[in-house]
């Protein structure tokens, strides 16, 4: 009976642990994403299908050779630092800390050097886009800004200090908004103008995160004993298959607009990436994954297994909702957002809008693989998920663009979420054996029901009602009302997370 009482206290506190994280994820991720709006507002009406086609193009190769610098040091720092912080090892803390971030530097400069000789023959004889080769090649020293940066960040996940996140995402997100549109006045090459002002807002802020990280745990920086063989053995074991994992992800998120960028104009590819924004700054917005990965680590068993059905629960019941809501409102929303010059964007945001659902809910799967030292499952079936995803990619942008480059668009819209569902139902079918989560079904079927019904009743609100935003924003309002009223009926939202809410308020 004692253990059962400490157990349920251990998982209140867990819980109000986790929701504390949670609340500043959510503003840290409100900020960014605010930002990353009006940014994206800003920039793409400035430049326009072709040169914003160009720009999604660009940072698509940057992010490649990105993710070629990390190899998973950012997710290998987490995981070892977080079982040093729990066996109160301040020592060990530091090594860790010392011996990831000398791997990192030393990537990082290695693959900004490579986009740097590439990026001429790339731009000219790859894409036979020559404008793109001079932005190219200053996205290398871009590519040491976001690196560094993405360090900083996972030391303060790590140490689940999520408020100055938040701080940071403030400032960068002003940053980003202010320097690049200034810069694309002032100089003759709007695109550069774009670049160089993102390098700067990025050099601003890396500044402050690491006079931050001096002044709130100098101890890292201190003198450490040097880790043993034997750790580094198992660290560089851990970090070969989140290297594979790394490699195979970005591959897998980029595949689809470089694949693109040698079969259409510019203009096109423009269109994929504000439809493919759209969707993934919905799902960044709503996804706690990656707060949650310092308390998968530290849990076993049924505790893990409550731990991530709740954690799913909760996103279930906003990713289903905001994915065929964004179906219903695609149009207007595309209109409001880039323009009309966009709007041909609506076409693959139909077919995207479905990935809120699955980069929500899949990450979740992914980060509790990794939490628990297993990175070897999701990235055999990553690689897997991979092959289709270029397969898909090939097969359907080659024979749709006989009917017209934006069913080229569309093929690739196809080809990355039938490939990404792939994964993630993958992952979630071997999380019994290799992770010990049963998953509870009702967390997908009733939000899916909810929002099937929601979807209906929205359907025929538009036939009542033109939409435009004045009527949009009042279908929104609505749409989430009747989701919320449908999930009480459905016993979707039950007693336990009334009381939850309760609790949260009294303590606030």
């Amino acid at each position: 009976m004692a253990d059962e009482v400490e157990s349920l206290v251990e998982e209140e506190s867990l819980t109000k642990s986790v929701l504390k994280r949670s609340f500043w994820n959510f503003l840290t991720t409100s900020i960014s994403r605010f930002g990353a709006v009006i940014f994206t507002i800003l920039i793409a009406r400035i430049l326009q299908p072709e040169l914003y086609g160009l720009y999604g193009l660009a940072t698509s190769v940057m992010s490649i050779l990105l993710t070629f610098a990390d190899l998973g040091v950012n997710a290998t720092l987490m995981r070892y630092v977080s079982l040093a912080i729990g066996a109160k090892d301040k020592e060990k803390v530091s090594a860790y800390f010392h011996y990831l971030l000398k791997i990192k530097i030393i990537l990082t400069m290695f693959f900004a050097l490579i986009l740097l000789v590439i990026s001429y023959p790339l731009s000219v004889y790859i894409f036979k886009k020559p404008d793109l080769a001079f932005p190219l090649a200053i996205c290398s020293l871009y590519l040491i800004l976001l690196s560094l940066i993405g360090i900083c960040e996972t030391v303060f996940y790590t140490m689940q200090q999520i408020k100055y996140i938040s701080i940071k995402e403030t400032l960068s997100q002003a940053m980003r908004i202010i320097l690049p549109v200034l810069l694309i006045y002032w100089l003759a090459n709007k695109l550069v103008g774009v670049i160089v002002g993102l390098m700067l807002a990025s050099f601003i802020v890396l500044i402050f995160l690491f006079i931050l990280i001096l002044k709130k745990y100098s101890f890292l920086f201190e003198k450490a004993n040097k880790i043993s063989k034997k750790e580094k053995k198992s660290i560089l074991s851990y970090l070969v298959f989140l290297t594979l994992g790394s490699i195979t992800s970005v591959f897998f998120s980029s595949v689809d607009m470089v694949m693109l960028g040698a079969f259409v104009q510019s203009a096109y590819i423009g269109y994929y990436k504000a439809a493919f924004s759209i969707a993934t700054s919905i799902a960044g917005f709503i996804s706690i994954s990656y707060i949650l990965v310092p308390t998968f680590t530290q849990l076993e068993g049924k505790k893990l297994e409550r731990a991530f059905n709740k954690a799913f629960h909760y996103s279930a019941m906003l990713a289903f909702p905001c994915a065929f809501g964004i179906i219903l409102i695609a149009k207007p929303f595309i209109s409001l957002i880039y323009g009309e010059s966009y709007i041909s964007a609506t076409i693959p945001l139909f077919l995207l809008s479905f990935l809120i659902i699955e980069s929500v809910l899949g990450s979740l799967f992914s980060w509790a693989y990794n939490a628990k030292g297993k990175p070897k499952i999701p990235t055999k079936i990553l690689m897997t998920a991979l092959i289709l995803n270029i397969i898909l990619n090939y097969a359907l942008i080659v024979s749709l663009l006989k009917f017209g480059q934006i069913y080229a668009v569309l093929g690739a819209a196809i080809a990355i979420t039938v490939s990404r569902y792939f994964n993630s139902i993958a992952l979630a079918i071997k999380a019994k054996k290799h992770l010990g989560i049963r998953l509870q079904i009702s967390s997908i079927t009733k939000p899916l029901i909810a929002s099937v019904i929601m979807f209906a009743a929205l359907a025929a609100f538009q036939g009542i009602t033109k939409l435009i935003w004045p009527y949009a924003v009042v279908e929104i309002l609505f749409g989430a009302f009747f989701y919320f009223v449908v999930m009480v009926l459905i016993k979707g939202i039950g007693k336990e997370d009334f009381e939850l809410i309760r609790g949260l308020r009294n303590r606030t």
